[in-house]
């Protein structure tokens, strides 16, 4: 499969796999591309005991379909399952029961209508908005510096994306976009808004500054108004990642009390810097704190080091997560009649606060590997040295029990005896929290 094909979908736009009703699954390719594993979030999983559920793959009016590596659509698909009461392969978080997830458990919400530092300032603002970006993921769960992560699957944690965004009343035919000393690119209609959009995950970001460097992107626009072009400059960095240095702190904070959240310094020389944090409840998935915010107002400088999280802001015994990004971009309402180019290199860290048992969620080293003993008398886990896991087992692959626990000792495999039971077959598997 073209495992890029794969969406879930956004604000009401079916993806090329819905579920109703909504559930958060994170999907899995094997290395093949021929097996697509969905399983519960790493925080909430959201499986309710006796509801039935549906899936459909290439709804109607799909914001992306489906295909095959070779670009063939896999034909509409339905199926539906049902939670059996105490099985379903995963538990719901014992930090988010169906009350914190649906009520405003986390605070109330946050106005964003206003959120950031304002428009950019030039003329002829008519008719669309050009953009092309270079997005750094990463993730810091442990003390220490950030590591690169996928941001939410099937993405990759370094991406390339360049869009196209019609103003009412301008239709886009075509929209290409050129990097220097690259081949043009043609961005794809996205099916909706008339937007044109295109996007490329790499695993290194060696890989993606090779293929998508710094420069002046050329843009060539088809609209019903004629033939245009305008060109974008992308900023060569968007300078250090972005490290929190008082992470162990954050998870206990006195919520009563202000905190002063800190990272190290954002350096950066290129143009339009700007530095930001949102912070939002992991079980309700609400936004309880954003800087810079103009509505409040609070502010937030690329030269700040710190920011202060008022008290009241949090709830006791309610976990966060939050994601502090140093971006660097260019942007011009001249370059182009009737439209505003704009670029940017933005390197965001995701940090959890108020959570006690943080750990990394899987950028830490490669999740456990099981394997069988030849006289089948015992199971073998070989996981990351230090790493906490569960060993469960099944006689179907629906209702799982759990055996037992451990902790990873690097290459050294961990042993467990097998209790036969008087039947067929026995499966098992072993997760991460």
């Amino acid at each position: 499969m073209d495992e890029e094909t794969l969406f879930q979908g956004f604000s009401g736009f079916p993806g090329s796999i819905n579920f109703s009703p909504s559930i958060t699954l994170i999907p899995t390719w094997s290395s093949d591309s021929t097996v697509l594993t969905m399983e519960p979030s790493e925080f909430i999983a959201l499986f309710t005991p006796g509801t039935q559920y549906t899936w459909d793959l290439n709804p109607p009016g799909a914001f992306m379909t489906l295909k095959s590596a070779a670009g063939e659509a896999l034909a509409m698909r339905t199926g539906n399952f049902k939670i059996a009461a105490g099985g379903g392969g995963g538990a719901t978080n014992s930090a988010c029961s169906p009350q914190d997830i649906l009520s405003d458990i986390d605070g109330p919400a946050i106005d964003t209508k206003c959120y950031g530092n304002g428009d950019p300032v030039g003329t002829n603002r008519t008719q669309g908005s050009l953009f092309v970006s270079r997005q750094q993921n990463y993730r810091q769960f442990l003390p220490g510096a950030p590591k690169s992560a996928q941001p939410r699957a099937p993405d990759k944690p370094f991406e390339f994306n360049a869009f196209a965004l019609p103003e009412p009343g301008f239709a886009l035919t075509s929209v290409t976009v050129t990097p220097p000393g690259k081949p043009t690119v043609a961005l794809a209609n996205a099916g909706f808004g008339g937007i044109f959009s295109f996007l490329q995950g790499f695993d290194t970001l060696a890989g993606m500054d090779a293929d998508y460097p710094a420069g002046s992107y050329r843009f060539n626009v088809v609209d019903n108004t004629g033939s245009k072009s305008g060109s974008a400059n992308m900023p060569s960095s968007a300078g250090n990642i972005p490290e929190i240095t008082n992470l162990t702190e954050a998870q206990t904070i006195d919520v009563s009390k202000p905190f002063l959240l800190k990272w190290k310094p954002f350096t950066v020389s290129g143009t339009s810097p700007s530095l930001s944090l949102t912070i939002q409840g992991v079980c309700s998935k609400k936004i309880v704190f954003i800087a810079p915010n103009m509505c409040v107002p609070i502010e937030l400088k690329p030269t700040d080091t710190s920011i202060v999280i008022p008290g009241g802001t949090l709830r006791a015994n309610r976990r966060y997560l939050a994601r502090i990004t140093f971006s660097s971009g260019d942007f011009s309402t001249n370059s182009m009649p009737g439209y505003v180019l704009g670029s940017s290199v933005t390197a965001e860290t995701e940090f959890p606060i108020n959570d006690p048992e943080a750990m990394d969620p899987g950028t830490g080293g490669a999740p456990p590997t099981m394997s069988l003993s030849a006289d089948r008398t015992q199971v073998l886990v070989t996981a990351t040295l230090g790493q906490a896991f569960s060993l469960y087992g099944s006689t179907d692959l629906v209702m799982w029990d759990k055996l037992s626990s451990g902790t990873g000792a690097g290459g050294t495999p961990v042993f467990f005896p097998i209790a036969l039971p008087r039947v067929h077959h026995l499966y098992y598997r072993a997760t991460v929290p």
